[in-house]
């Protein structure tokens, strides 16, 4: 019981962490209302921790500046659906400091069930009998079993004239 506590307070410290971390990209409707210098120094704040040997994704100056400048933004927007609106509109080079970020930002899991789910999904695949395959291999079947329900989507005859237009070797002769 003690450990299974300690697990999940470690679980929300580290969501507390990323939170704070990347707020300032995260929940848009707080920065439209925080100061000036507050933004700053959550950007700041953010290229620190972005930076590793002195060298930095962002610029956090400029991405407060980049933020500050964006055009009015719908409330309650989501960092994903802020990235899309950049790239429909294609304006990521007018603000490529908050796009590096949201694209980091859009990578961070957001609870750690799908890590949990794909490890269990991999202890199923690596069974005894299976433990001398090779990691390329391991790696297809654990995918293949993950995404098993995208896989039933689509019939596998659509899969394999997909794969096979796209790895064409054939010479076409005149």
């Amino acid at each position: 019981m003690l450990w299974s506590t300690l697990h999940l307070t470690e679980r929300f410290d580290t969501m507390q962490n990323v939170k704070d971390n990347f707020g300032v990209l995260l929940n848009f409707n707080n920065v439209t209302t925080m100061s000036r210098d507050t933004l700053k120094n959550q950007c700041a704040d953010l290229e620190k921790m972005l930076s590793k040997t002195g060298e930095s994704d962002i610029c956090g100056a400029e991405m407060a500046e980049e933020i500050l400048n964006l055009p009015s933004v719908p409330p309650k927007i989501t960092a994903m659906q802020l990235l899309e609106i950049l790239h429909e509109k294609q304006i990521q080079e007018l603000y490529p400091n908050l796009s590096i970020g949201l694209r980091i930002a859009g990578t961070l899991p957001v609870t750690v069930a799908s890590a949990e789910r794909s490890f269990s999904k991999l202890k199923l695949v690596k069974t005894y009998l299976r433990s001398t395959m090779g990691q390329e291999r391991l790696s297809g079947l654990a995918l293949i079993s993950i995404n098993r329900e995208l896989s039933q989507q689509r019939s596998y005859e659509a899969i394999i004239d997909d794969f096979a237009s796209k790895k064409s070797r054939r010479v076409h002769l005149k």
